[in-house]
C-alpha cells in the first residue's frame, strides 16, 4: 500500500473517489484533504461541512488520542494536496449513544493536559450534553493554554461559550463572547450569522443588520474549519431583510429579501416578503 484511507462505518465516499485520489496524488504528497459532509439534510444537502485529513501516505504518521483521534506527521518535507471534488458523507445512527465520548475525552485531557485539541473537544462535549457551567470552565481553560493558537478553533470555542451563556439566559455574557469570537477571527462568516440569529430572536434589529452587513463581505467558505449551511443559505438574508424592514431601511431590506428568495425560491413566505417590500418602496 502507498496510500492509507481511513473512514468510519457510517461514512460513504461519493462515487469515483479512488480515481480522483490517484489522479491528484504525487510521490511527494504526505496527506490529502477533502470535503467531509458531517451533517446532511433530508435531501442529502450538506448542513455542516469541513475538510477532513484521514488520507495519508503509509509511513511517518501516528494516530493520537483515544477519541476524536487525529494523525500526527513525524517525518520531514510535509506536503498536502486539497482534492476539491473528493467528497465523504456522514450518515450517523441517530439512536446511537454518545455515552462513551465523555469518558474518553476526559481520559484524553488526563493523558495529555497540554493538548489544546482535547480540551476543546471536551468543552464542546459538555455543551452538547447541556452541562453549561462545565463547558464554560473547560473552554476557558482551553483558551488559556499556550498550545491554543489556532484562531479558527479559538473563535469556535468563544462561540460555544456564548451558546452556553445563552442557555443560561445570560445575554450580556453571550453578546460579549460573540464579540470576542469576531475579534479572535473576523474572517469566519458563521460567527456573524450566529450572532445575527441570537440578536433577531431578541428583536435587536440593529445588531442583526450590522452582523449581516459584515457577514456578506465574506464571499467564500473556510477551507480550514467547519462550514455551516445557515451562514450561506437563505437563513441570514431572510432575518436581515426583516430586521432592515423594522429599521425602515427599505432598500437594504429589499436587497436581502431578494437574496433570500433567490436562494430558496420554493418558499412562499420568502416570495411574499420580497413582493411586499417591493410594494412598500414602490408606493
Amino acid at each position: 500500500a502507498d496510500i492509507c484511507v481511513c473512514t468510519d462505518l457510517d461514512e460513504v465516499f461519493e462515487k469515483g473517489w479512488r480515481q480522483k485520489l490517484e489522479n491528484a496524488w504525487q510521490k511527494d504528497i504526505k496527506q490529502a484533504r477533502y470535503q467531509y459532509n458531517w451533517s446532511l439534510d433530508e435531501k442529502n444537502r450538506p448542513e455542516v461541512s469541513f475538510y477532513n485529513f484521514k488520507i495519508h501516505s503509509r509511513f511517518d504518521f501516528v494516530w493520537k488520542n483515544p477519541v476524536h483521534e487525529y494523525l500526527e506527521y513525524q517525518g520531514q518535507d510535509y506536503k498536502v494536496v486539497f482534492i476539491e471534488d473528493l467528497i465523504l458523507n456522514h450518515y450517523p445512527d441517530k439512536n446511537k449513544s454518545r455515552a462513551s465520548y465523555l469518558s474518553l475525552l476526559e481520559l484524553s485531557v488526563k493523558e495529555n493536559p497540554q493538548d489544546s485539541r482535547s480540551w476543546y473537544y471536551l468543552g464542546r462535549e459538555y455543551k452538547l450534553l447541556g452541562m453549561w457551567d462545565k463547558s464554560i470552565k473547560t473552554l476557558k481553560k482551553y483558551l488559556e493554554l499556550d498550545t491554543s493558537t489556532w484562531k479558527d478553533e479559538r473563535a469556535a470555542a468563544l462561540r460555544d461559550i456564548a451558546k452556553c451563556y445563552l442557555n443560561k439566559s445570560d445575554y450580556s455574557n453571550a453578546y460579549q463572547y460573540y464579540w470576542k469570537a469576531i475579534y479572535e477571527n473576523p474572517s469566519i462568516r458563521e460567527t456573524y450569522a450566529e450572532f445575527a440569529q441570537v440578536a433577531y430572536y431578541n428583536e435587536d434589529y440593529l445588531t442583526v443588520a450590522n452582523m449581516a452587513k459584515k457577514a456578506f463581505r465574506i464571499k467564500s467558505r473556510s477551507k480550514n474549519y467547519i462550514s455551516e449551511s445557515f451562514a450561506w443559505d437563505w437563513t441570514l438574508p431572510d432575518i436581515a431583510a426583516i430586521a432592515c424592514y423594522n429599521l425602515k431601511q427599505y432598500d437594504q431590506a429589499l436587497k436581502y429579501a431578494k437574496i433570500a428568495y433567490e436562494l430558496n425560491p420554493d418558499d412562499q413566505r420568502l416570495k411574499d416578503n420580497y413582493e411586499f417590500i417591493k410594494s412598500i418602496i414602490k408606493n
